[in-house]
């Protein structure tokens, strides 16, 4: 314990508090289910297939089940799910679970919820090029989010934070020992509605770094992130037929700071060829993106389309680097250092395409659906127009464009009381 309070990590007992209160939570939902009776209850179960790439695949199960317990919709909302996420890819492989609770209290005019999960795996294997690490971890996540509404008016303040505890034995970067570690992650904001117009506006910051097995700070960042959305609801009805159109328009801007440095103290193995590898740097980046999404309703069936155009208008990454190595039979002691600009998004631009369709089954109040989703995302590279370019797209190969047609894609069936 005292060697996680060192590194900035939460200490074993603050992962026992958070069981605790997740439990006492769902034994509120619970409870609360005996002393009334259920309004509402929907329980959902989702596979989607994430990505397919050199034989491996990725794949997250999700189930939910909330309900609203109380009269003439006032009372408490209480649910719990399940996610799992199964990866057999190359460049990453893991199996994680997730288990979440989550309660809450609704009337006309107010809104409160509160929510915990807690979230391991046993490995986690991913490599970027030469890069790699495998390691197991565990986190926890909690939230609270709010609604007030008075008239045409509402304001929905949110705040989440998150946390992440990676094993320290076993594995390691491909250059140096180490292993990531995320102290704190936190999300915050507020959404505010007129009628059918929302905005919102918000942050994120974090704590990344990575450590060393005995948990000495190798290097470090603390990314900061500020983001924005409108959206503008339009509803269209003729007879059995609905139509809604939600265009919308973000902005997001992010800028990090890096900071690290090994040495033979903290990197003790033979085989490191450095007395000292210092890096200092920083990236900027500003995205934004626009769109539109629709949705028609007939009877039972209906049918969404999305389309989202983002681009990276303006970014910018430098690192400054200086080394030196040891002297001995393998090394020549040498010193230098250098400054390098990074390309922060090798990605300028990416278009999206949400094709969705839904059909009730059962013809009872709620019922039971059966959904089907497919993403479609076409990366954009505004400044290349060799042919070359275009040659590698037309030559790709049936396997290619299968791996592209499965990925992506979304089965659920939701049953609603």
């Amino acid at each position: 314990m005292a060697e996680a309070r060192r590194a900035g990590l939460p200490p074993a007992c603050f992962y026992r508090a958070m069981k605790r209160i997740a439990f006492f939570m769902l034994c509120v939902g619970l409870l609360s289910a005996r002393a009334s009776y259920a309004q509402h209850v929907t329980a959902e179960f989702q596979a989607n297939h994430l990505l397919s790439h050199d034989g491996g695949t990725s794949w997250l199960f999700h189930f939910n089940v909330e309900g609203l317990f109380g009269r003439a919709g006032t009372g408490i909302s209480a649910g719990a799910s399940f996610t799992k996420a199964v990866s057999t890819l190359d460049s990453a492989s893991f199996d994680v679970n997730r288990v979440g609770v989550h309660a809450g209290y609704r009337n006309d005019w107010v809104h409160v919820e509160i929510g915990s999960s807690y979230f391991c795996s046993g490995g986690l294997r991913a490599s970027i090029g030469n890069d790699y690490f495998n390691k197991g971890f565990k986190g926890f996540s909690g939230g609270i989010q709010s609604s007030i509404k008075i008239g045409d008016v509402s304001v929905s303040p949110f705040f989440h934070v998150a946390g992440i505890d990676f094993k320290k034995e076993g594995g390691s970067f491909y250059w140096f020992y180490g292993s990531p570690e995320v102290p704190f992650a936190l999300s915050y904001g507020s959404a505010a509605s007129y009628r059918n117009s929302t905005f919102i506006a918000g942050g994120a910051n974090a704590r990344i770094g990575i450590v060393s097995e005995s948990g000495a700070q190798l290097f470090q960042t603390e990314p900061v992130c500020i983001f924005s959305a409108f959206f503008q609801r339009i509803g269209i009805a003729a007879g059995a037929h609905e139509l809604e159109l939600i265009p919308f328009a973000a902005y997001t801007f992010l800028k990090a700071d890096v900071s690290g440095r090994l040495t033979s103290q903290n990197q003790q193995y033979f085989a490191f060829p450095y007395m000292y590898y210092a890096a200092r740097g920083g990236v900027c980046v500003h995205a934004a993106a626009a769109g539109c999404y629709c949705r028609y309703t007939y009877g039972r069936f209906s049918a969404s389309l999305g389309f989202l155009l983002g681009m990276v208008p303006w970014e910018r990454g430098e690192i400054e680097t200086d080394w030196k190595y040891k002297k001995n039979f393998m090394f020549d002691g040498s010193a230098a250092s250098g400054l390098e600009s990074v390309d922060v998004l090798h990605l300028k631009g990416l278009a999206l395409l949400s094709v969705k369709a839904s059909y009730r089954i059962v013809p009872l109040r709620g019922g039971l659906f059966v959904q089907f989703a497919k993403l479609f995302f076409v990366p954009i590279d505004f400044a290349s127009r060799s042919p070359s370019h275009s040659a590698s797209v037309g030559a790709a190969s049936a396997e290619s464009i299968l791996e592209y047609l499965l990925s992506a894609m979304q089965v659920s069936v939701v049953y609603a009381l």
